[in-house]
């Protein structure tokens, strides 16, 4: 399942100005309006600005990787943070376009029946208004507002229905840079001393968890066991400052090294809280990395 929105159409309205002849007008005011007359018909079509696409935020406008941090402030405790994708419209973003989006909510306490929320909606002046899908009979409303360059969201949720009827609160969402790019550093704590660097591709479409897929290849130096591995979907994934990604190696057996983390929202620092070995001759947990973006 992929949420995506389509295409949105701009507007204009005419607006056409006449002055019909009054005799009682005198001849310097009829001349006057005669002028404004002419200067009004000349220009008959008016354009209404479009603030989505003045400002300096990039041609996808909301669209991309989201985390939002969560204070409630009233009703029953429902979830502390909110990531997956937003998906405005393809091509140039306008006002009024149509949004999907689909987040997963981390711990979802008193959420009844899934983690998962698909929502849609539409983006007007800077303001996003999002409804979630029924969910067991239960409904998550988000609105917030865009800041220029469309990168941060600020404003509040509520919820309708189901165990956590009537909780609502204030969130904060940042859009993380995609991870596409090349990651490399030394792994902590290795003894002899150890490296690994990997290259990654980013999905640019959101999945139905709201996660974006993650492929690439991997490097290690100092490793006994192996020396290179593939990172395979669709057990890699990021989902807001989360990743997660599997590596095929090329030892005998092909082992799997798991790596856990987070990005920051610039991307460029791929955070390893775990490197994890399974399988193989060389079982076992290498340690902690932190890979600065090398390109």
């Amino acid at each position: 399942m992929n949420y995506q929105s389509g295409h949105a159409m701009k507007s204009s309205i005419d607006k056409t100005n006449k002055f019909g002849s009054r005799p009682q007008l005198s001849r310097g005011r009829a001349v006057l309006l005669l002028g404004l007359a002419v200067v009004l018909t000349g220009c008959a079509t008016i354009k209404i600005p479009d603030d989505r696409t003045t400002g300096p935020g990039p041609a996808t406008g909301l669209t991309g990787n989201w985390q939002f941090q969560i204070t409630p402030t009233g009703g029953p405790g429902s979830f502390t943070s909110l990531a997956g994708f937003i998906s405005e419209t393809e091509g140039t973003p306008v006002d009024g376009d149509p949004v999907t989006a689909v987040f997963q909510a981390t711990p979802a306490t008193c959420f009844d029946g899934t983690e998962i929320i698909p929502l849609s909606g539409t983006v007007k002046t800077s303001q996003l208004d999002l409804r979630s899908f029924s969910i067991v009979g239960q409904f998550v409303t988000i609105n917030a507002t865009e800041d220029s360059t469309f990168s941060h969201l600020t404003g509040t949720y509520s919820i309708g229905g189901g165990c956590a009827n009537g909780a609502a609160g204030t969130l904060s969402g940042v859009r993380y840079a995609s991870l596409s790019g090349s990651y490399s550093g030394a792994i902590t704590g290795s003894n002899p001393p150890k490296n690994i660097s990997v290259a990654l591709q980013q999905s640019s479409d959101g999945q139905g968890d709201g996660s974006f897929l993650v492929t690439g290849t991997a490097a290690f130096t100092g490793n006994p066991c192996f020396t290179r591995g593939t990172v395979t979907s669709p057990t890699s994934y990021i989902v807001g400052q989360s990743v997660s990604l599997t590596l095929t190696t090329d030892a005998p057996s092909n082992p799997q090294v798991v790596l856990t983390g987070t990005i920051d929202p610039a991307a460029s620092t791929l955070s390893l809280s775990s490197i994890q070995v399974n399988g193989g001759s060389c079982p076992g947990s290498l340690g902690a990395a932190s890979l600065p973006r090398s390109q």
